[in-house]
């Protein structure tokens, strides 16, 4: 993962929808699951983004009710 960030951010191309989803899947807490948000940006298919931002927006639920 970390490798891939650093090529998108050289501009060096996209993410995969798997790269992005285990990122969101592996955040600890909301920094890493806005940090990892943030990639989905370089996810080229707008379908693929989309259930991207469902799983954000999962994730980001799970760790308001923790908190909550």
């Amino acid at each position: 993962q970390d490798e891939a960030l650093k090529q998108v951010e050289q501009g060096g191309g996209t993410m995969t929808y798997a790269e992005v989803a285990s990122a969101l899947e592996a955040a600890k807490d909301r920094d890493a699951l806005d940090a990892a948000a943030d990639l989905m940006q370089y996810v080229a298919d707008p379908k693929q983004r989309n259930e991207l931002g469902g799983i954000a927006t999962r994730r980001m639920a799970g760790f308001n009710s923790q908190n909550g």
